[in-house]
């Protein structure tokens, strides 16, 4: 199996001459699909970052900028208590024990937004699908007969649709892992089920604003 830039890949399945029938060509082109499929899908979010224009939300778009943000979350690490990258201890003793809570919140925020650009870039991925092949269908090597172009469209309507509400979620999932992190920090409430960051944002402006005045410009953004 192997691919040219910007070329999907295609796996070849070697069947033996006597095969076991049917049901075990069904099984092995199950397979081979299953294979493909999320290197597809990998591929396609490869070529949306190169061609979107605005590009999807980033954390670091070049190498300087994932060193500062690599450098800052070791800061904030460290303030947050976070265990040291190498720790010397007496074997009878034992290894130390840390309050990993902060550091753990942080390592699901930093998750949290990459399995939520994820989730975005598919749903536009099946926006721009359900456009494409409504309007040029042409743009498919082998254009499907007209009789099923509309279940076709149909069916990638309603991926765009799934994709969408997962987006949701997991955009909704990441707010709520940055106000607990900011729950831990202003507060040390580690138990924030019912508080959304829109909460925890009006609790930080009513608790430290009036002390830190530049808080407000950072929660407003």
């Amino acid at each position: 199996m192997g691919c040219q830039d910007g070329e999907f890949p295609r796996m070849s399945v070697q069947r033996k001459p006597n095969g076991q029938g049917k049901h075990l060509d069904k099984v092995v082109d199950l397979l081979a699909a299953c294979v493909v499929y999320p290197i597809n899908d990998a591929l396609v979010l490869s070529l949306l970052e190169r061609v979107a224009s605005p590009k999807p939300a980033s954390l670091a778009l070049t190498t300087k900028e994932k060193r500062q943000v690599n450098n800052r979350i070791k800061k904030l690490r460290q303030k947050l208590a976070a265990p040291p990258e190498f720790i010397i201890y007496l074997k009878k003793e034992g290894p130390p024990k840390f309050d990993t809570f902060g550091e753990t919140a942080l390592h699901e925020i930093v998750s949290a937004f990459d399995r939520s650009r994820h989730a975005v870039c598919r749903a536009h991925v099946c926006s721009l699908a359900t456009v494409t092949y409504a309007q040029c269908p042409q743009v498919l090597r082998r254009v499907p007969p007209d009789r099923i172009r509309e279940d076709i469209v149909n069916l990638i309507e309603e991926r765009f649709w799934e994709h969408a509400e997962i987006a949701y979620i997991r955009l909704a999932a990441f707010w709520d892992r940055v106000s607990q992190l900011l729950n831990f920090i202003f507060f040390n409430i580690r138990q924030s089920e019912r508080d959304g960051f829109p909460a925890v944002a009006d609790r930080i402006r009513l608790n430290y604003v009036p002390m830190f005045p530049e808080l407000s410009m950072v929660l407003s953004t």
